[in-house]
């Protein structure tokens, strides 16, 4: 892929979160932020071009010649990080770029858990200019704030309760339809509209524009949309990538980038 783009290929990396997954490769949990460093490590010496050998903890082998060569001498790594500190810290000293999911979070969690990034980036002595992140949002588009959340409701209970059964071990229980209160659990107070609101670019464009800026202004550089999800038609995906790339993005300050 890196030779075919002519070197715009970049690798996105996380440690995943469904535990069934795990138990299908047969994979402690426990072990897979070192198995995820080493992968980097060997990932990294392979595209640096040079015949290498490996002896670490999860993977260990003989002398090798990489190949095909990269186009650039490396790619760019962008690593996934949720929760842990650990996470967010190990990938700025190593100088991966960051990516980050706003749904399962609130704006002040994801404000904190971003800064602990940006602090060990600069701390690692890294050009704050040389950085990269991502925040990934669910979105749609409507002409106004309760039509986009009447049309959307049902997707995103639907969504959050298949994303909440797999996180209790319940991935084949596919009785998705969810109610008001898989949303209740996600907000701060009692109003379930506040996860559309705070979490997500579910709205009027003046609203998602709003939403994409408040990140950048935090330091984000780029922005991340899904468009379709659960019953979602691809009409309604298509409709929402014109309206925010028509009318939501030329809202924006036009010294920030969105990709």
């Amino acid at each position: 892929v890196d030779q075919l783009s002519g070197g715009r290929a970049d690798m996105g990396v996380g440690r995943g979160f469904a535990p069934h997954e795990f138990g299908a490769f047969n994979v402690d949990r426990a072990d897979v932020a070192g198995r995820i460093t080493e992968g980097l490590e060997i990932c990294s010496r392979f595209w640096a071009g040079e015949p290498f050998s490996y002896t670490g903890k999860y993977f260990s082998f003989d002398k090798l010649q990489p190949w095909p060569p990269t186009v650039n001498g490396a790619l760019p790594i962008w690593n996934a990080a949720s929760n842990s500190k650990e996470s967010f810290v190990n990938a700025a000293n190593r100088g991966y770029h960051l990516m980050m999911n706003h749904y399962p979070m609130n704006a002040s969690a994801l404000a904190e858990k971003f800064g602990w990034y940006c602090e060990a980036w600069e701390q690692a002595g890294r050009n704050t200019s040389d950085r990269k992140a991502m925040v990934n949002f669910m979105c749609y588009i409507g002409n106004t704030e309760e039509q986009a959340i009447q049309e959307v409701k049902g997707a995103l209970q639907e969504h959050a309760g298949a994303f909440e059964k797999v996180m209790q071990g319940r991935q084949w229980d596919t009785d998705y339809a969810g109610d008001l209160s898989i949303l209740l659990r996600m907000c701060e107070g009692d109003d379930w509209r506040d996860v559309f609101r705070r979490r997500t670019l579910i709205g009027t464009p003046e609203q998602v524009a709003e939403r994409i800026q408040h990140c950048l202004n935090l330091g984000f550089t780029e922005i991340s949309i899904v468009p379709r999800y659960a019953g979602l038609t691809h009409e309604h995906c298509t409709n929402t990538i014109q309206r925010i790339t028509e009318e939501a993005l030329p809202m924006l300050d036009q010294s920030a980038t969105v990709a």
